[in-house]
């Protein structure tokens, strides 16, 4: 093999990492045919003793070695790096632990074994004693002094925050942060905050005497203020960018804020984690312009991967099957993380009464796209009894109660017993459904009703029948098919109301018949709350379909379309807009009854107009109609850490018959203001509803209306 001195070199530092050796010649003769590697080992460490005083531990000094990879073995070979390395470690374990006056020294003995002592002088804690800003020209110092709050100075005011006039280096960082953060926050972009200074001095204490305490001295530059230039948006994807600085609550021309930076950073990653983007980074990049004192802001995201719901678990419910739980979830596994819908489906499994949630669930990614969930419950009681009562525009007074068990034959099937009894609303039913049929997301629900309805200055209406209704669903899509069956008799018809209404319609309405039909319903909906929606849209398409092979005496069909949007402002308020159009036909010979036909008005349509109010009329009567227009606008605002919010409200819509056509010149409109206070246990809201009626459907109405009501209008 030749001879190549770089390859010598290589051997000597190959040597020299093992630690063995503290010193290695090499001699080379005739051109390195005689290589000669001379070396000094290092002596050996036989022992390691730490000696502390009384106000440190031993054991915590040696953890704290390990803990920073610094602890010194014995048979190990003496190095003195890293001597010096196990030193700094204690000293800075000392200070972090408020022992300003610590200190180490290192002893060693022996030759060739060396017993290593490590002599460790904590001397006590000592106080702050003082805070002291030096360089400030225009924050005053109080406004500074006040804006830390990791360390307080020893005074009879701040004896409330005793533990923090203790000396300790962490607490002197994260005031030097704090003093640094209060600068950012003001607009002093290019602020400097010096490491902080300690002075032992002597000060008084509240006896009267005199003690060493530590003097903390943070000395700053304190640059120019600057102001907001430009605000650009990048790598967003999910959202579009005018959303996106709606969210930002920093503007172009204000003075720099850090505080209002971060919290639009929070409000971006509110928006993407609640459609499953919970690792998506926003990182703003400021450019300073110390010329024109302004600095651009660029808030580039990283998306990252959209995180599915993928395992959800239960722990502590022993009683209680997991699908009782699993059905409140408004999230499935599977579907994109929402994290408002999930806080909602914490509520809606405390709403059950029969589990309590007293501890923050437990997250635990899978890769980089998945989260397991571990909800941890206590159990409280399987069956629900449930007594309510009130008044409502459509049901007027009324008392009710239901029965509910939500594990029955402990299986988790829900059965319900409901009973309700009012002025104008009589009902009772029984239903039973399965949540989970096959153990998959499809429901399967059976009921029998029998409901008795009062339509004031009409008639009154009796409904018995039953029915059945099948649904799955799949991410943000849901499909619904019902079948119904029921038989409609008629009683107490207003004299007034028959006389006028024409023969044609008295003879084919005012009959009692049985409607069965069947209604398959098809929505994608990322709403993100059925109870205190914020943001989200619903497309909707719907049919019902009545027809005499499925048992019905009469034919017809009804199709209509639903769009909802709701929209968070950055203040917090929120936007909701509502529209439904409806059209319905008979079909054959068959006429659709006026009881299936369309009115407007109450709570949940025209909430300005008494119920069944708004409809064509034949010789001054109601007839109901065939197609429709609604829309909806509300503007609410919700009461911080409240069940309550004030709702302004515009509501305009009319029902057209057969031989009309439909005209959106030709609505009727209400504008108002309403109350509505979220009754938990029943999970919906009652509302006092004040209302201005410009136009009104006949000369009995009123245009100003006040009327209490329940449920959301959409």
């Amino acid at each position: 093999m030749d001879y190549a001195p770089a390859r010598i070199r290589q051997d000597i530092e190959n040597l020299w990492k093992t630690g063995f050796f503290s010193d290695i010649q090499v001699f080379v003769k005739n051109n390195g045919e005689i290589i000669r590697f001379v070396v000094k080992e290092r002596p050996i460490i036989k022992k390691v003793i730490i000696k502390t005083d009384r106000y440190v531990k031993k054991s915590d000094i040696t953890d704290k070695l390990k803990e920073k990879g610094a602890e010194i073995l014995p048979y190990s070979y003496y190095q003195p790096s890293r001597i010096a390395r196990a030193k700094r470690v204690i000293e800075e374990f000392l200070k972090e632990k408020g022992f300003a006056l610590g200190k180490v020294t290192v002893e060693k003995k022996g030759k060739d074994e060396i017993t290593l002592i490590f002599n460790v002088k904590a001397g006590g804690k000592l106080r702050i004693g003082a805070v002291e800003i030096l360089g400030n020209q225009i924050v005053p110092s109080k406004v500074l002094v006040g804006a830390i709050k990791s360390v307080r100075e020893f005074t009879p005011t701040n004896l409330i925050y005793l533990k923090k006039t203790v000396f300790s280096s962490k607490a002197l960082k994260d005031a030097r942060e704090e003093l640094r953060k209060k600068y950012l926050d003001l607009g002093f972009l290019d602020v400097y905050v010096s490491e902080p200074e300690v002075k032992i001095i002597e000060k008084r204490d509240f006896l009267g005497q005199k003690r060493k305490m530590v003097k903390v001295i943070f000395r700053v530059n304190e640059g120019n203020i600057y102001r907001v230039g430009k605000i650009n948006i990048m790598g967003n994807k999910a959202f579009p960018t005018a959303l996106i600085k709606n969210l930002i609550l920093i503007k172009t021309n204000e003075i720099y804020s850090l505080s209002k930076r971060e919290d639009s950073v929070k409000n971006l990653q509110d928006l993407y984690g609640s459609i499953g983007y919970i690792y998506t980074q926003i990182i703003p990049i400021e450019e300073p312009k110390p010329e024109s004192h302004r600095v651009d802001i660029t808030f580039r995201i990283i998306e990252n991967k959209r995180v599915r719901l993928h395992r959800l678990d239960f722990k502590g419910n022993t009683y209680t099957y997991d699908k009782v739980l699993r059905r409140e979830f408004l999230l499935a596994e599977g579907d994109y993380f929402n994290v408002g819908a999930f806080k909602n489906s914490l509520i809606r499994i405390r709403q059950l009464g029969i589990v309590e949630i007293k501890e923050n669930p437990d997250f635990h990614p899978v890769g980089d796209d998945k989260m397991d969930v571990v909800v941890k419950v206590e159990e409280m009681h399987r069956n629900q009894i449930f007594f309510n009562a009130g008044y409502g525009g459509f049901f007027g007074y009324f008392v009710g109660g239901s029965f509910s068990t939500s594990n029955f034959m402990g299986k988790g099937e829900n059965i319900t017993l409901f009973l309700q009894y009012g002025t104008r609303y009589k009902s009772y039913s029984i239903s039973f459904t399965e949540p989970y049929l096959f153990d998959r997301p499809v429901f399967l629900t059976f009921n029998v009703h029998n409901n008795l309805s009062i339509f004031p200055f009409m008639f009154t209406r009796q409904m018995k029948g039953g029915g059945v209704t099948f649904g799955f669903k799949r991410g943000f899509w849901r499909l619904d098919l019902s079948y119904t069956n029921d038989f409609i008799s008629l009683k107490d018809v207003n004299e007034d109301y028959l006389k006028n209404l024409p023969p044609f319609y008295r003879l084919l309405w005012l009959t009692n018949m049985r409607i069965a039909a069947i209604s398959p319903v098809i929505y994608r909906s990322s709403v993100d709350s059925p109870i205190w929606p914020e943001k989200g849209t619903l497309y909707l398409y719907g049919v019902k379909i009545a027809n005499k092979a499925l048992g019905s005496e009469t034919d017809f069909i009804s199709n209509w379309i639903e769009f909802t949007h709701y929209h968070k402002f950055k203040w917090g308020h929120i936007l909701g807009t509502h529209f439904r159009l409806q059209y319905m036909k008979a079909l054959g010979n068959s006429t659709i009854p006026i009881y299936e036909r369309i009115f407007m008005g109450g709570e949940q349509s025209l909430r300005g107009f008494d119920f069944y109010r708004v409809s064509p009329q034949e010789n001054g009567v109601r007839i109901g109609g065939t197609k429709s227009i609604l829309f909806n606008l509300e503007y609410e605002i919700r009461m911080k850490n409240s069940p309550m919010s004030v709702v302004l409200f515009m509501d305009a819509g009319n029902v057209y018959a057969e031989d009309q056509k439909m005209d959106i010149t030709d609505l009727y409109y209400c504008v108002g203001v309403e109350g509505r206070v979220f009754v938990e246990m029943l999970r919906i809201p009652f509302r006092l509803i004040i209302s201005y009626n410009p136009k009104l459907p006949t000369k009995y109405d009123r245009n100003f209306t006040i009327r209490i009501g329940m449920g959301r209008t959409f």
